[in-house]
């Protein structure tokens, strides 16, 4: 079968795609809805809260993304025959170049599905190792340079072993010896594999709507790349050494997790502590209760310089003057740091400043402010200040100032200063000390 360019027709009928297209709009969204189902000959229905719908195959959705500021949405189809899918995006394209703009946060997600029926393949027996070494994201970034960079689209070229301390050029490639890109925030999300869904996310970033044809070529590619790997599935000398290749790139990190001698070497811009304590006999012996946490820290971020230190009494980890984007971080504190974080739980923060970021169930605490960022069942102290930002959660507790945004759920105590300009629904009121 030839696979230089995505031709097969079998393929093609098996294919359905699903879109989830970023964008931001000045004008009435019911109106541009409108624009949308003229367009694609389709209802297209406006939701306001993105966690409490359940989308219907008959119908597309926008849905107010109010995470990056208010005017922020997002159009979202549901699986459509690979041919129609084509046709559907450069109509997508075409209203939002109208009616909208992009910028370089904004993304649009592709996710694909192969029936078997027709083509004899599913996602579900993608070995996401091979994908991930076949996979020329080189070739993508030829057509939207601007996501190489992007803190949005990571890249997949990012595999670490399984055992951080033993390492081998003959160690037998398969996928449970190695740790494999496992959040949303990567160029291709592999969550929805064991359902027969791949979701690809690189095309994208400021006026994108302009780049139609440049998108259908990589909307093909995808597909080509996908259905190759399940078409031949075991590895290449070239998939090798591609391995070799990305494993040498984490080199560092992997000796900077052996001791702390060796961090402190390699990354001698983060200062470590226990207890405050710099002491070396005393790091030495502890250094191995939060080794971890600083590895899943520096192998999820572009962090470089920082102080971090391990409360050995509360075994909670804190850290102090980091700048820069987290993908995902659990159960640290921060002070005095200037952050976008995609995913943060359980953490507080203090004299912090969050931007783009999506807070669960965290503290803000101390003169910290968050800004276009999304903050769920999240406490917010009165001293904070939160602007253009969704608050969401029954368990969300607002004391501080709030400015324009969206407030869904949560409770407002009595120090709370919102302004006119924010849309508020289903909260209640408390009284707080």
């Amino acid at each position: 079968m030839n696979f230089s360019s995505f031709q097969n027709t079998t393929i093609q009928a098996s294919t359905t795609v699903s879109f989830e297209a970023d964008f931001y709009c000045k004008f009435s969204i019911n109106k541009v809805a409108e624009k949308f189902s003229t367009a694609l000959k389709k209802p297209v229905i406006v939701i306001e809260d993105e966690d409490n719908f359940t989308p219907d195959k008959n119908n597309f959705y926008i849905i107010s993304k109010y995470g990056y500021g208010k005017e922020r949405y997002q159009f979202y189809t549901g699986p459509i025959q690979y041919s129609e899918a084509r046709v559907s995006l450069i109509s997508i394209f075409s209203v939002i170049k109208e009616y909208g703009y992009t910028d370089n946060t904004c993304i649009v997600d592709a996710t694909i599905e192969f029936n078997p029926v027709i083509s004899g393949i599913t996602l579900k027996k993608l070995n996401i190792l091979k994908f991930i070494l076949e996979f020329n994201e080189e070739m993508m970034y030829r057509f939207y340079p601007d996501q190489k960079d992007s803190l949005y689209v990571k890249s997949i070229k990012n595999v670490l072993p399984e055992n951080k301390f033993f390492r081998s050029d003959n160690l037998k490639i398969e996928d449970f010896n190695y740790i494999l890109p496992n959040m949303k925030f990567y160029g291709v999300i592999f969550d929805d594999v064991k359902d027969g869904k791949l979701t690809f996310r690189y095309i994208g970033g400021k006026d994108y709507e302009y780049n139609v044809m440049n998108a259908l070529n990589v909307l093909g590619l995808y597909i080509d790349f996908a259905s190759r790997c399940l078409f031949d599935p075991q590895y290449t000398d070239k998939n090798k050494e591609e391995l070799k290749t990305i494993l040498k790139g984490t080199e560092k990190l992997l000796l900077a997790y052996e001791s702390s001698n060796k961090f402190q070497e390699l990354y001698p811009d983060i200062k470590l502590t226990i207890d405050m304590d710099s002491n070396l006999q005393i790091m030495k012996s502890k250094f191995v209760k939060f080794r971890d946490d600083i590895f899943e820290l520096l192998a999820n971020s572009d962090i470089t310089k920082g102080e971090i230190n391990y409360d050995s009494a509360l075994s909670k980890i804190q850290a102090r003057n980091l700048k820069g984007h987290i993908y995902e971080i659990r159960d640290w504190e921060f002070v005095e740091c200037d952050l976008t974080i995609g995913y943060a739980k359980n953490c507080n923060f203090f004299e912090c400043k969050l931007e783009n970021s999506s807070v669960n169930r965290c503290n803000l605490y101390r003169f910290s402010k968050a800004k276009k960022s999304k903050l769920k069942d999240t406490y917010i102290n009165r001293t904070c200040e939160i602007t253009d930002s969704l608050i969401s959660g029954s368990v969300s507790t607002i004391d501080g100032k709030i400015v324009r945004g969206k407030i869904i759920g949560g409770r407002i105590g009595n120090h709370a200063v919102i302004s006119g300009e924010t849309e508020k629904m289903d909260y209640s009121k408390i009284y707080t000390k």
